[in-house]
């Protein structure tokens, strides 16, 4: 990769010997995969959107909803998939509602 930035809302990523609309699209429909032990250290309080997969999501008065199963959406506009005990759930991604987000209790869900 030689270059990277969003624009509305999704990345535009340079790569080398990529100089042309045409070499772009002959990766269209092509996956972009980063290696988990590659990927930057991130500043404390936040996450990947992959961490999240396993977390246990529970209400305010401690109730367990379900284990996330997957997310949707953009980085400005996500929801977490849900797996309920009476079927999925979205439930968006916004401070105000995930108020707590601990991936070291993931493996515990």
């Amino acid at each position: 990769m030689t270059s990277a930035r969003f624009h509305r809302e999704r990345p535009v990523i340079g790569i080398a010997g990529v100089e042309t609309m045409n070499d772009a699209e002959t990766l269209a429909g092509q996956e972009l995969r980063v290696p988990i032990d590659r990927l930057a250290a991130l500043p404390p309080g936040t996450f990947y959107r992959h961490d999240l997969i396993g977390c246990r999501v529970e209400t305010r008065d401690g109730r367990t909803v379900g284990p996330v199963r997957d997310f949707e959406g953009t980085v400005t506009g996500s929801r977490l998939v849900v797996d309920g005990a009476d079927g999925e759930v979205l439930i968006p991604l916004v401070a105000a509602i995930c108020t707590l987000v601990d991936i070291r209790r993931r493996s515990e869900s």
